[in-house]
């Protein structure tokens, strides 16, 4: 027979190891779902810059066949300085992992 204070001590170390188990599982979900939440706003980010960068290109080429060739130019001009823009704030982001 095992005494009382044994068989307590052998309990508090189940829940100790339960609670330390539970608690490393949380962290990892935690930081699982850090990681994704990043991932998809660095997503959108580039939605957002290409986005940026088509509209230009589409409004350069619309203001150049409207006769407006030197403010097309300009306007196109806009394309690469967005994507490198992009490029410039995401590229850190994607060469971390």
């Amino acid at each position: 027979m095992h005494t009382l204070l044994e068989v307590f001590a052998a309990d508090f170390r189940l829940v100790g190891n339960f609670a330390s188990r539970s608690l490393c599982d949380v962290e990892h979900n935690v930081r699982e779902e850090t990681e994704d939440s990043l991932v998809n706003k660095i997503r959108i980010s580039k939605i957002g810059f290409v986005l940026a960068a088509g509209a230009s290109f589409l409004f350069s080429v619309y203001l150049w066949f409207s006769g407006s060739k030197d403010e097309g130019v300009f306007v196109g001009l806009w394309v690469p300085s967005i994507l490198s823009f992009g490029t410039l704030l995401l590229g850190r982001n994607s060469n971390d992992k």
